[in-house]
């Protein structure tokens, strides 16, 4: 939490992406909600260790919210 979290970000990364490996499906869907719990930039810190698969997830999740905004700012 980047408001009051304790800076466990490399936890963090570590974590999904051993999570990743067991549930992708659900690891996908929580990356939608890192930028209320954390923030953008933790996006491109959890790319450089993620594999490839997750990497599209994350590209994916992305895309969309750059979308959303673009969405809203028109």
């Amino acid at each position: 939490d980047i408001r009051e979290g304790k800076g466990e970000r490399d936890l963090t990364y570590w974590i999904l992406i051993r999570a990743y490996t067991k549930f992708p499906k659900h690891v996908a869907t929580f990356l939608q909600f890192i930028g209320e719990y954390g923030c953008w930039k933790d996006m491109r810190h959890l790319w450089e260790d993620a594999p490839t698969t997750l990497r599209g997830d994350i590209i994916n999740v992305t895309v969309d919210r750059l979308k959303r905004d673009i969405d809203i700012l028109q």
